[in-house]
């Protein structure tokens, strides 16, 4: 019995406030509204997400050197080339950035992100012993083309980062947005 007045109560309720003209507050600022797909957020933060991830193999070497060294019998000369091949990558670093320039920075972040998860992925297997190389020469040229592969996949990646920066962001805040991608 308790059940059925709470229902009956609860009835009740809901016909007085569904019958009550419920009239929004004048406001005197209309707040615009914008879709998030409308706007150059999502790709700005993936821009900022990704730059966060172009060092690689490149500014890491020094923290995995000796492991690599062990793991893959490799002498300090050896060493020095594998770390050296990945930095005369810059000596074309400007091929990414006019793939950028001609393909749009979405395609080339996409490109650089996938090649280098293919790259990495490759390099992480030699250096696991996951995928075996039968001579120490050939290790070491595929090592310095992932190096090279990977140093351009992130000069993409970081490309497209500037590009998206300096589209979107308005007079007088570039340098601020640069500085932080950096």
């Amino acid at each position: 019995n308790g059940a059925n007045n709470n229902h009956h109560n609860m009835n009740n309720m809901t016909n007085i406030i569904s019958s009550s003209p419920i009239t929004p507050l004048p406001s005197t600022t209309s707040v615009p509204t914008t879709k998030l797909s409308s706007t150059n957020l999502p790709l700005l933060t993936a821009c900022y997400l990704s730059a966060l991830t172009t060092g690689a193999t490149t500014y890491a070497f020094s923290f995995y050197s000796n492991a690599l060294k062990t793991s893959l019998h490799l002498n300090q000369n050896q060493l020095d080339t594998l770390s050296s091949a990945t930095f005369c990558a810059g000596i074309v670093s400007w091929l990414p950035g006019m793939l950028v320039d001609a393909y749009g920075a979405r395609y080339a972040m996409m490109l650089g992100g996938t090649s280098n998860f293919v790259n990495l992925s490759l390099y992480w297997m030699i250096a696991t012993q996951r995928w075996s190389v039968p001579t120490q020469s050939m290790l070491m040229v595929i090592l310095s083309a992932l190096g090279v592969f990977i140093f351009m996949g992130c000069a993409l990646v970081t490309g497209s980062v500037f590009k998206v920066i300096v589209e979107s962001c308005g007079r007088g805040s570039k340098g601020k947005a640069v500085g932080c991608a950096k």
